[in-house]
């Protein structure tokens, strides 16, 4: 149960992570790609909650016909120019967010009852 604890967590800060790079993305290709982990990450979630029939089917539907969508779209419109965006910033984000997650210790986010 202890490993599952920390999975949790981890998982958690992944979700966090996406939902955070998903907020300051300059382009539409990038925000795709988030909503892709976030959409990932929330059905990995939903595995370790006991749920695998509803993430299964979140994933299937979401990722079969929303990005599907989304891609068509971000495709369609054509950039005259890129942005340059450096990945510190995510790295930076990540980290705190990790040390957030460590420093409070990840203890209780699962309860188990016998």
């Amino acid at each position: 149960m202890f490993v599952i604890n920390y999975l949790f967590g981890f998982v958690l800060v992944f979700v966090i992570f996406s939902v955070i790079a998903l907020g300051i993305t300059l382009t539409p290709y990038q925000g795709v790609i988030a909503l892709i982990g976030i959409s990932f990450f929330c059905c990995v979630l939903m595995v370790l909650l006991g749920r695998t029939f509803a993430a299964l089917v979140m994933y299937i539907v979401y990722l079969g016909g929303l990005v599907v969508v989304f891609s068509y779209c971000v495709s369609v419109e054509k950039d005259k120019g890129d942005v340059g965006v450096s990945g510190f910033k995510y790295v930076v984000v990540f980290l705190i967010t990790s040390l957030v997650c460590l420093w409070g210790g990840l203890g209780g986010l699962l309860v188990y009852s016998d």
